[in-house]
C-alpha cells in the first residue's frame, strides 16, 4: 500500500492539503446518483452554500455517468482548520441531486529553506541522519510543494508516527516535522444489499418508503434512479435514503437538502432568436400527465403536448396536471427576438443618363446571402451577390434598383428595400442661328437655339475667336439679343444640359460688326419678308443708316408686313418693286429711286 503525500498527512476520515485537492466524482455521489437523464452541471462549495447553481461551476461533458471525473478544487483561500465540501449535480431538466458532503482539515506547513539538497522520512523509529529512507528532489529554496509516496504495506495495524526532514547544501539538518497517523485493516464480507427505499420529509416507517429497484450486490455505488417531486411545495425538502442487506439489517439512513423549484421546462435551443425563426419548448415527460401551455398568462389553443414549438416573443410556461392529483405551473421561459430584421440602405445615383456604364450602387458590407435585383431596362453587369454592384441603364424613365440580405445574426430581410432611379435621355446640343452683318451700335439680329433636347444652361460669346465667356442671366432662354460693344466678328453659343447627362454646346452662329452704313442687297432667297435677316445680303435687317439695294433678278420682292421697319436709301431697280401692305409704314430717312425714272 502506498500513500501520496503533499508534505502532510493523511489520517483517517479527514483530508489535510495546502492549496489544491483532487476530488473523485464517484468517491463523493457514487451511492447516491439519481439520474437516468444526462447530467449537465456540477458545482461545489465550501461551508457555506450559496445556492442552487451559484456555487463553483466544475467543467463537464454532459453524460450520464460522470463517475470518472477527477477535478481540482482551490483551497488557498481557505482558513486553517477543519472544513466541509459539498458537491452536487444537475440534469436536463434542470433538477439536482442530492448534495454530497466529506469533511476536510487544512493545515499550512511553511517550509521554505534555502539551498535544500536532500529529504528523508521514517517511521516510529529514527535510523540515524541520512539513513532514512530517502525522497528524491531536485535541489530548490522552496520544496513547499512538494509530493512523494510512503509505502506503508509491512506496518502493523494501529497508530503511527510519520517522521520527514530535510538537509541544506551545508549539511545542516532542519527540524525532524512529525505527524501521526492510525492504519486499520478492513476484511468483512459484505452480505448483498436487496433492497433500497427512500422518503422526503416523513418516515412512513421501515421498508414503508418508495422502493427502488436495485439486482442484489455488496456495491452499488453506481446506482442510479428518479426520485418524484411531483406536487411537492417549492421550498427545501430533506430527502432520505436506506437499504437493507441479505440478513435483513437496514443500514444507517443518509439524509440530505434540496429545493424543488417545480417543474421545469427547457428550451431546445436559443431563446433569442431572428423574426420568422422557432424553438422548441419541453417540459416534463412521464405517464399521467395533461399539459396545458400558456403564453403571457393566456392559454394557447390546441397546445396540449409535453413540448410546443414557439414562433413569438412573448413569456411561456405550462401547466401540468397528475390524472387524478394536483396540478402544478412550470417556470417561465422568455422569448425575444435577436434583433429587428435588417433594413438595407442602397447607396448610388437616383438620376442616370442613358447609356452610362458600370454605375456602381452598394449596401451595408459584411452582410451574408446578398440578392440584388433590378426593373427591366437596366443591367447588372457585376456583383448581384455582393455588397456593390456595377450597372448599365439602358432604357429611359423610371427605373428601380433593390437588395435583401441575411445580417451576422442570421436575420433576414423582410422586404427588400428599393431605390428608384430616372434614366434621363442625353443631352442634345441643337444649333444657334440669328447670325448676321449689323452696324456699330445696332442690336443684332434675335439669336434662336433650335434643336436641342435638355436644359439651356446659358449664352456664350467670343470676340474674334478668343475665349468664350459666360453671358450672364441668359439660362433658360432660347432667343438672344444684345448690341455688340465692339467691331469685328461675335460667335455665340449655348450651353445645354439634360438631367445628369453630360453638358454640350451647341453649334455657333455669328454676327459681324462694321463702323459704318451697310448698303444691303435683297436677295429674297427664303420668302418675302422684309423683317427676316436671311433675305438679305449680307445677313440682317436694314436700319436707318443702312443703303437698300432691290434688284429684279430675285426669286421674291420684299414686301413690309410690320410697322417700325427703316433704312436710309433706297434703290429699286428696273422690273423690281417693294410692297407696303395696308395700314403699314417703313421709314426711309434717305431718298427712294427707282431705276430709269
Amino acid at each position: 500500500m502506498f500513500t501520496k503525500i503533499h508534505y502532510y498527512l493523511k489520517r483517517p476520515g479527514i483530508w489535510l492539503f495546502r492549496k489544491f485537492l483532487l476530488v473523485s466524482w464517484i468517491a463523493l455521489l457514487g451511492g447516491f446518483s439519481s439520474w437516468t437523464q444526462n447530467v449537465i452541471q456540477v458545482e461545489y462549495f465550501i461551508d457555506t452554500d450559496p445556492g442552487y447553481g451559484l456555487a463553483t461551476n466544475v467543467s463537464i461533458t454532459p453524460g450520464t455517468n460522470l463517475s470518472g471525473i477527477v477535478f481540482p478544487i482551490n483551497v488557498a483561500e481557505v482558513t486553517q482548520g477543519f472544513h466541509s465540501l459539498f458537491i452536487r449535480s444537475k440534469d436536463e431538466y434542470l433538477k439536482w441531486s442530492l448534495t454530497a458532503v466529506r469533511s476536510f482539515f487544512k493545515e499550512a506547513v511553511n517550509m521554505t529553506l534555502s539551498n535544500v539538497t536532500k529529504i528523508e522520512y521514517f517511521i516510529d523509529i529514527d535510523p540515524g541522519h541520512g539513513l532514512a529512507t530517502n525522497v528524491p528532489i531536485t535541489p530548490s529554496t522552496n520544496l513547499s510543494n512538494l509530493v512523494f509516496l510512503i509505502d506503508i504495506d509491512a506496518m502493523p495495524p494501529g497508530f503511527h508516527n510519520l517522521y520527514i526532514r530535510a538537509k541544506d547544501a551545508y549539511e545542516k539538518w532542519g527540524l525532524t516535522a512529525v505527524r501521526s497517523f492510525y492504519k486499520e485493516n478492513v476484511n468483512i464480507p459484505l452480505p448483498n444489499v436487496t433492497k433500497v427505499e427512500y422518503f422526503i420529509d416523513t418516515d412512513p416507517g421501515i421498508g414503508l418508503g418508495t422502493n427502488v429497484p436495485v439486482p442484489p450486490g455488496t456495491n452499488l455505488s453506481n446506482l442510479n434512479f428518479l426520485i418524484d417531486l411531483n406536487c411537492h411545495t417549492r421550498e427545501q425538502h430533506e430527502i432520505y435514503i436506506r437499504a437493507r442487506d441479505f440478513n435483513g439489517k437496514w443500514c444507517i439512513t443518509n439524509e440530505d437538502t434540496i429545493s424543488y423549484p417545480g417543474p421545469t421546462i427547457i428550451a431546445l435551443g436559443s431563446t433569442n432568436f431572428c423574426q420568422g425563426s422557432s424553438v422548441q419548448l419541453k417540459g416534463p415527460g412521464g405517464l399521467g400527465r395533461i399539459y396545458k401551455w400558456h403564453k403571457n398568462n393566456t392559454p394557447i389553443p390546441d397546445a396540449t403536448d409535453s413540448t410546443y414549438v414557439a414562433s413569438e416573443i412573448g413569456d411561456y410556461y405550462v401547466q401540468i396536471t397528475l390524472v387524478g392529483s394536483c396540478t402544478d405551473t412550470s417556470n417561465i421561459i422568455e422569448i425575444t427576438y435577436n434583433t429587428n430584421n435588417p433594413v438595407p440602405t442602397i447607396i448610388g445615383p437616383v438620376e442616370v443618363c442613358s447609356g452610362d456604364e458600370d454605375i456602381i450602387y452598394s449596401t451595408e458590407p459584411e452582410m451574408q446571402n446578398y440578392q440584388w435585383t433590378i426593373s427591366p431596362g437596366g443591367t447588372i453587369t457585376s456583383g448581384s451577390t455582393q455588397h456593390e454592384v456595377l450597372v448599365n441603364w439602358d432604357s429611359l424613365g423610371g427605373r428601380w434598383i433593390q437588395v435583401q440580405y441575411s445580417d451576422t445574426n442570421g436575420c433576414i430581410t423582410i422586404t427588400p428595400t428599393q431605390l428608384h432611379v430616372s434614366v434621363d435621355s442625353i443631352t442634345i446640343p441643337g444649333g444657334a442661328t440669328g447670325g448676321s452683318t449689323i452696324t456699330f451700335g445696332y442690336p443684332t439680329d434675335t439669336l434662336v437655339l433650335k434643336g436641342y433636347y435638355g436644359s439651356i444652361m446659358g449664352w456664350q460669346k467670343r470676340h474674334n475667336g478668343g475665349i468664350y465667356s459666360i453671358i450672364p442671366n441668359t439660362a433658360g432662354i432660347c432667343k438672344y439679343i444684345e448690341t455688340p460693344d465692339s467691331l469685328g466678328t461675335w460667335d455665340y453659343q449655348a450651353n445645354v444640359q439634360n438631367g445628369v447627362c453630360a453638358l454640350e454646346n451647341s453649334s455657333q452662329t455669328t454676327v459681324i460688326v462694321l463702323s459704318g452704313p451697310i448698303v444691303r442687297s435683297w436677295i429674297g432667297g427664303i420668302d418675302e419678308n422684309w423683317n427676316k435677316p436671311g433675305n438679305w445680303n449680307p445677313t440682317g435687317v436694314p436700319t436707318e443708316i443702312d443703303d437698300v439695294l432691290i434688284p429684279s433678278t430675285v426669286p421674291n420682292m420684299p414686301v413690309v408686313k410690320i410697322n417700325g421697319l427703316s433704312c436710309h436709301n433706297i434703290l429699286i431697280k428696273s422690273g423690281a418693286s417693294v410692297t407696303v401692305n395696308p395700314g403699314k409704314t417703313i421709314n426711309v430717312t434717305g431718298t427712294i429711286t427707282i431705276d430709269g425714272q
